[in-house]
C-alpha cells in the first residue's frame, strides 16, 4: 500500500513510520527539513520537502511515487507548554489540515486519516459550561476539534473516506516535550518534589508502538467516516498511575497531589468506545509497568550524554556530557542532533565571550526585532544569571527566572526569544559565552535597567559595578508602554 505520512519526524510520527515500514508499505513522508529524517531511512522512505505552507500548492509530480492510497496527517506545531496558547499559530494548524485534505485528493488517496486527541472532548465537556474558567490550553484544544469536524467535512464531499483518531496519552522512548508523563518521570529521575493536581481525573496512557499498531490498523481498516480511540480499554484515576511510576522507578520526589488546581473536564470516557479497536482485532502489548521500565532505560541513556531541565516558559538548563581524570576533563556542550530531539533548533550564527571582576552586573539586555536565543555557558568564575520574559501575550509577562551558572557543574542556560537577560558576577573573575541563534543587531539593541522596581529582581551585590549605558537603560513601565512587549 501506498502511504503518506505528514509529521513524520516527530514523536508519533517516526514510531508510525517504522510500523507502516515493517507492515511493508511504500511509505513517502512529507517534511519541513530533510535533516531532520533519520538516518536508518535512506534509501527506504520517499522523501518530499515542502513547508506547512507549501501544503497547498503541491502536485501528484513533487512526490516520488506519484499518488498514495492513504494520507496519515500528524503534523501539528506548539502540542504542549506555551504554544498551546498561541491562537495564531493553532489556526495556522487548523488550515494546514484542510490544506493536507486537498492534497491527499490530488494525490488520488481514497482515504485520509487525521490524528485527533482526546483534548477535543474535554473541551466540549467543559468550556460551553456556564461559569467555567478554561485555561489557554484551550486554544489547542478547540482548533484541533475545528480540525477534526472541518477536515472531515472536506473529505467526504470530495468522495474520500476519512477517519479521525482520539489519541489517549502516548509515551515511550523518543519522547521530548514538556508533556504530562514525560515531565514527571524526568522529575522522579531527579527525585525532584512534582506539583500535581488531586489527581482523581481519569486517565489513559499507551506505549508508543502499541499507539503505531493502533494507528496504523484504524487507518487502513477502520470503518470510513469513523473515529477510533487510540488507547486501552480500561482507564484509571491519574493518581494511580503516578504512584504506580514512582514505585517502578523507586523514586524519593514529594509527591504535593492537590497543590495545582484542576481546572478542565473530569472525562469518564464513555465519550467513546474504547473497545472499539479491538472489535479490527487491536490488543496493547506493552503493559504500564514495563512501558515505564523501557522509557526509563531510554531516559537514562540519555542522561549520561545530556541532561536538560526546564524552568519555565522555554527557558532550560543544560547539563553538559562530562569527563574528569588526572588529565584534566573533556566536555561536550552542544550537539546538534541531540538538541534538536529536545526542541531545540541549534543554528549558532554568532558567539561571543565576555570577562568581568566580581561585582560587575551586564544587562538586562534584548533586541526589540528579531530577538536573539541564546545559549549562555561560564567557561571561569560563577555568575547569577536572570532572565525576563516579556513575550507578548506570556502568561509570565515581567516575571523573572533566576539561576547560578559556574565553572563546577558547567551547566548551560537556554534563553529563548523574548527574554531580556543580564547577570552579575560573584566570583573573582568570570569569563561567560553566549551563542546565538541569530544576529546582533545594534539598531535593535537596548535593555531595561538592571534595578527596576517593578521587576524587583533580588540581585546578590549591593553596589554594582555598572556601565553609563546600561544605567541609563529604560524602566519596565516604558518598555511596555512603548513596545507592549517582544
Amino acid at each position: 500500500m501506498k502511504i503518506v505520512v505528514t509529521g513524520a519526524t516527530g514523536f508519533v510520527g517516526k514510531w508510525l513510520v517504522n510500523e507502516l515500514l515493517a507492515q511493508k508499505d511504500e511509505v513517502t513522508i512529507l517534511v519541513q527539513n530533510k535533516k531532520k529524517v533519520p538516518a536508518e531511512w535512506n534509501g527506504i522512505v520517499r522523501i518530499t520537502e515542502a513547508s506547512l505552507e507549501q501544503f497547498c500548492r503541491l502536485e501528484q509530480s513533487d512526490f516520488p511515487d506519484g499518488g498514495a492510497d492513504i494520507l496519515f496527517h500528524l503534523a501539528w506545531s506548539g502540542i504542549s507548554g506555551q504554544k498551546r496558547a498561541d491562537s495564531r499559530l493553532q489556526i495556522q494548524n487548523l488550515q494546514y489540515t484542510v490544506d493536507c485534505v486537498a492534497l491527499a485528493k490530488r494525490l488520488g488517496c481514497h482515504r485520509f486519516v487525521n490524528a485527533g486527541s482526546i483534548m477535543e472532548y474535554e473541551a466540549m465537556s467543559y468550556i460551553p459550561i456556564g461559569k467555567t474558567k478554561p485555561g489557554m490550553g484551550n486554544i489547542y484544544s478547540t482548533a484541533k476539534l475545528a480540525a477534526d469536524f472541518m477536515a472531515k467535512t472536506t473529505a467526504v464531499n470530495q468522495d474520500m473516506e476519512y477517519i479521525n483518531l482520539i489519541i489517549s496519552n502516548i509515551y515511550g522512548a523518543g519522547e521530548y516535550s514538556e508533556r504530562f508523563l514525560n515531565s514527571v518521570l524526568r522529575k522522579m529521575l531527579n527525585h525532584e518534589p512534582i506539583p500535581l493536581t488531586h489527581g482523581e481525573q481519569m486517565y489513559d496512557f499507551i506505549y508508543a508502538s502499541d499507539a503505531a499498531k493502533a494507528i496504523a490498523l484504524a487507518g487502513k481498516k477502520g470503518e470510513k467516516n469513523s473515529a477510533y480511540y487510540i488507547g486501552n480499554r480500561e482507564q484509571f484515576p491519574l493518581k494511580h498511575f503516578v504512584l504506580q511510576m514512582k514505585e517502578i522507578l523507586e523514586s524519593r520526589s514529594e509527591l504535593q497531589f492537590g497543590k495545582v488546581p484542576f481546572q478542565g473536564a473530569m472525562l469518564n470516557y464513555n465519550e467513546f468506545d474504547t473497545g472499539k479497536m479491538e472489535r479490527l482485532g487491536f490488543r496493547p502489548e506493552i503493559d504500564f509497568e514495563t512501558g515505564i521500565k523501557m522509557t526509563k532505560m531510554w531516559m537514562e541513556e540519555l542522561m549520561t550524554e545530556f541532561k536538560v531541565q526546564n524552568l519555565g516558559g522555554g527557558v532550560k538548563i543544560i547539563t553538559p556530557f562530562f569527563l574528569k581524570d588526572e588529565r584534566g576533563y573533556f566536555l561536550k556542550s552542544l550537539e546538534k542532533d541531540v538538541f534538536s530531539e529536545w526542541g531545540l533548533d541549534v543554528e549558532i550564527q554568532e558567539e561571543f565571550e565576555s570577562y568581568s571582576r566580581r561585582g560587575v552586573l551586564r544587562g538586562l539586555h534584548f533586541q526589540t526585532k528579531e530577538p536573539q536565543i541564546k545559549l549562555v555557558r561560564v567557561i571561569r568564575g560563577k555568575i547569577h544569571d536572570v532572565v525576563v520574559d516579556l513575550r507578548k501575550g506570556s502568561q509570565n509577562f515581567g516575571k523573572y527566572l533566576d539561576v547560578v551558572l559556574d565553572d563546577k557543574e558547567h551547566k548551560s542556560l537556554w534563553i529563548p526569544a523574548g527574554f531580556a537577560h543580564g547577570f552579575e558576577v560573584l566570583s573573582e573573575e568570570a569569563l561567560v559565552s553566549y551563542q546565538c541563534i541569530g544576529k546582533y543587531q545594534k539598531e535593535f539593541d537596548t535593555g531595561i535597567c538592571w534595578n527596576d522596581k517593578e521587576l524587583a529582581v533580588k540581585w546578590e551585590t549591593k553596589n554594582p559595578i555598572v556601565s553609563d549605558r546600561d544605567a541609563a537603560l529604560m524602566t519596565f513601565r516604558e518598555f511596555t508602554e512603548k513596545y507592549e512587549g517582544l
